[in-house]
Parts: C-alpha cells; structure tokens; sequence
C-alpha cells in the first residue's frame, strides 16, 4: 500500500473497513500498553500513531471509540500511566505521548474527563519546577503544546488561573 492507499484505508467509512483500522488501532495501544520495556518499539508505535491522528485530526474518534466502545478500554489512563510512569522514555516521545493525551482528554467525543484533566495539568506544572531542562519528562515546547490543548477548556483554564498557573 502507498501512502494515499493508507490514508484512503485509514479514513474509510465503509463499516467493514473501519473494524479493520479500529482493530489495528486497538493493537496498537495493546504493544503499547504491554511491550513498555522495548523502547524503541513503543516510541515507533507511540509515533506512528501521533502521525495517524495528526495526518487527519478524525482519527482521534478512533482512539475515543475505544474509550467508550463495548470492550472499555481505558485509553486515557494508558496514556497517563505511560506519560507519568515510563522513565525509560525519552523526551520527545514523552512530547508525543503528552500530546496525544491532551487531545484525547480536550476530545468533544469524551465527556466527564474534567478530573483527569487536572491531573493532568498539575503533572505537567509539577515537571516546570526543575530549573534543569534536560531532568524534565518533556521539553518546554510539549508543555507549551499539551497546556495548550487543556487550556481551551473553560473549567480548565479557570482552575489554571485560581491555581496561579505558573509562578516561576
């Protein structure tokens, strides 16, 4: 398949082949979620991905559909728990993970995830406190990114704000 065939195959409404991408879709958070210790393999995953979502931002409700679907596969904390617990992952595929991890929880599809967000939102502005970059799980732009995403969430942006955001 050439690259317009995928994003074709990967974009297709035709119901058989969207089980086809949401199975492929769901085996991929499965390498993830259960080969941590093979880096390279989880980041190639992890970016591989980032690109499907970002090559068209509808795929999103790929991973939301197994948030919600049937079989309730708790995405968001896969994310989390990869993003908070993988010390063995480097900067930028943290970048990646925080990434995808705001536009899911910030996702129209997801509802109630107010919680999760501010959780998350105080992890990211726990991490500013080191004065070291480099000891940081991610760079200054995957924060800037990740906040991003979550600020554009009213409630949000105002727990931001009464929390006094960043202080340094």
């Amino acid at each position: 398949m050439d690259l317009e065939e995928e994003r074709k195959f990967l974009s297709s409404k035709d119901r058989s082949k969207r089980k086809e991408v949401e199975a492929c879709i769901k085996s991929i958070c499965d390498i993830i979620r259960n080969i941590v210790s093979d880096v390279k393999l989880v980041k190639y995953f992890i970016l591989l991905l980032d690109g499907m979502i970002e090559d068209d931002k509808d795929r999103l409700s790929l991973l939301t559909g197994l948030q919600k679907g049937k079989d309730k596969e708790d995405i968001v904390d896969l994310f989390m728990r990869y993003f908070v617990g993988a010390s063995n992952a480097d900067q930028g595929t943290k970048d990646v993970v925080a990434n995808i991890l705001a536009k899911l929880l910030t996702s129209k599809d997801l509802k109630g995830m107010e919680d999760k967000m501010k959780e998350f939102l105080n992890y990211l502005l726990s991490m500013q406190a080191s004065d070291n970059s480099a000891e940081r799980p991610i760079t200054s732009l995957g924060f800037s990114v990740a906040l991003m995403h979550l600020l554009k969430v009213g409630e949000i942006a105002l727990y931001f704000i009464k929390s006094e955001g960043l202080t340094t």
